[in-house]
Formats: structure tokens, sequence, C-alpha cells
């Protein structure tokens, strides 16, 4: 029996390096990432592929134009089928169901509605569902998965979920207002992806999800867990930013991939529930509280290191 194959496409997002991380712990070899100048090229380097994971939210991140998803997606899916890879992990954010105003508004796979999304979130919807579509014209095996806001200790840029984690760390806090997001670490949901590989139904959607948190819960056990001096902690202005150079649009659209302000997200709802990836595939994910601390822990190391040198 051969060597089992994979290729990450955005091996290097947040998710996509812990995802290769993983492949590797469990003895599946990850190939390199492939061009998409060239069709046939990229048929034949998939040829023998067991695994495709398209983290399509790297699309946005990478310096290409947004609108250029559409297009890779339909040269993946084309040259996987030809190739005869053995099965397409699609994944995009959660977020791009978009939020709501709902603070009781759990939603699952089911509750999806293009009429209430941006033009952002259509772009990922569009392209989840033509995956979909086409593996099941084809027979291509594809599971569709859609992630939770990341909490990534290893990342440089930050997200959405641990950038205020990072800000408590330098000493400031941002306003706190009503609202709420599904949050989960992200070695979890690169785990969730290799489940929905190895357990995922072809042609389903899973969401992978964490806890649901509100802002005034999330931002008060942040205070409480980051190792800073409380009588030194500033709240921000409404004009600061988190992010000045995260480009990952969850609202607004792809076009001027602006990043959002705090500010954005007041009385707005982003919740979540995993509970049919928690049935089919058996996933888990650890609690906020080990997220947090796990993340603080990465940067005081990483400042006691600098300092050092």
């Amino acid at each position: 029996m051969g060597q089992t194959l994979a290729v990450v496409i955005g091996s290097n997002s947040p998710i996509g390096r812990c995802l290769v991380s993983r492949l590797s712990q469990i003895r599946v070899r990850v190939l390199s990432e492939p061009s998409f100048s060239d069709a046939a090229a990229l048929t034949a380097s998939l040829r023998g592929v067991d695994v495709v994971f398209h983290l399509t939210s790297s699309a946005t991140s990478d310096g290409r134009p947004a609108s250029d998803l559409a297009h890779v997606n339909h040269v993946l899916m084309e040259s996987a089928y030809l190739a005869e890879v053995g099965c397409i992990v699609h994944s995009s954010p959660a977020t791009a169901m978009g939020f709501t105003d709902r603070a009781d508004l759990v939603r699952d796979e089911s509750s999806l509605s293009r009429r209430r999304m941006s033009s952002s979130d259509r772009l990922w919807h569009d392209a989840e569902e033509a995956t979909l579509e086409f593996g099941n014209w084809t027979g291509l095996s594809v599971v569709a998965v859609r992630h939770a806001m990341p909490i990534t200790p290893l990342s440089e840029t930050g997200s959405l979920a641990d950038n205020p984690i990072r800000s408590a760390m330098s000493g400031v806090l941002p306003r706190v207002f009503d609202g709420g997001l599904t949050v989960a670490h992200v070695q979890d949901l690169a785990d969730g992806h290799v489940l929905a590989w190895r357990r995922g139904r072809s042609g389903e959607s899973y969401i992978l999800g964490g806890q649901r948190v509100e802002i005034p819960s999330y931002v008060r056990l942040i205070t409480d867990l980051c190792p800073v001096n409380r009588a030194d902690q500033a709240v921000r202005s409404k004009s600061a930013r988190w992010w000045p150079r995260w480009k990952f649009p969850v609202v607004g659209s792809f076009q001027d991939q602006s990043p959002l302000t705090w500010d954005d997200l007041e009385d707005q709802y982003a919740w979540f529930t995993c509970q049919k990836g928690i049935k089919e595939l058996g996933y888990h994910d650890r609690s906020v509280e080990e997220s947090i601390l796990e993340v603080t822990e990465r940067m005081s190391g990483n400042l006691h290191r600098r300092h050092a040198a």
C-alpha cells in the first residue's frame, strides 16, 4: 500500500499551517502547493493525490484579487476530477453565513439565506455550492466545512478572535458592548478538517464550531487571564483598529478588503452550532480558557526571547 498523499491549498494560513503539521503527524505526506496558472500542469500534479484541502479564506489574504476565488475553485475542481483525486475538503469561514442582530439565533448548516449575505459572503457561498454540485454531478467525493473564528497562537497577524488578546497583552483593551462570536482553537479546527476527510459524507456541509462567547464575557475572561498590569490597561478609542494589516473580510466587500474596526461588531452576532460535526465526525474543541492561556503563554515567551536578544 502506497503512502497517503495530500495537498493543502492555503497552507500559509493559520489553519493551513496547523493542518500541514497534523497531517505529517499521522504519516500523510503533504505535497507542495500547486500553481493554478496551467490547468494541465495542475491536473498532472494532482494525480495520485488522496485528498485536497481547499482553504478558500486564504484567497483573500495572499495578495491575489478576491474575485479569483471562483476561477481558482473552478480550475481546481476540474483538475481534481481529471486527476481522480480521492476527496476534496472545501473549507470556508462560518462567518460567511453572515452576522445577525439577534442574540437568540444559533445557526446550523441549514441556516443559510443568500439574500442576507454581503457580496463577499456570496462569493464564499457560491464557491461552496458550486463545489458540492460539481461533486454530485461527477461523482467526485466533496465534503464542505465552515469553520469558526480561529484563536491562533502561532499566527503573526492574528484573527478576529485573538487580536483582543494581543491588545490585552499590550495593556490595551477594546471597548465593551453587546455582540457575540463563535471561536475555536486553530488546532481543533485543523483536526476537524482531517475528520471531515476521513468521516464526512460526500455532498454534506459541516460546521466546525467552538464556544459561543458574548463580547463582554470574552473581554472579561481575557482580562482575567492575561498577565498584564490592570492599572495600565486603557480603553481603545472608537476609531482604533485592531489589526491594521489584516485582510480577512468578514463583513463588507472583497474589493476594498479594509480592516474591520472593533465597532463593526456592535450588536452583531455570529453564533453557530457544531452538533452535526460532533455527531457524525467526532469533532470536539477545547475550552476558550485553554485557548486564551496558550496565546498568552506563547506571546509572553516571544516577548521574553526578544528582550533577551
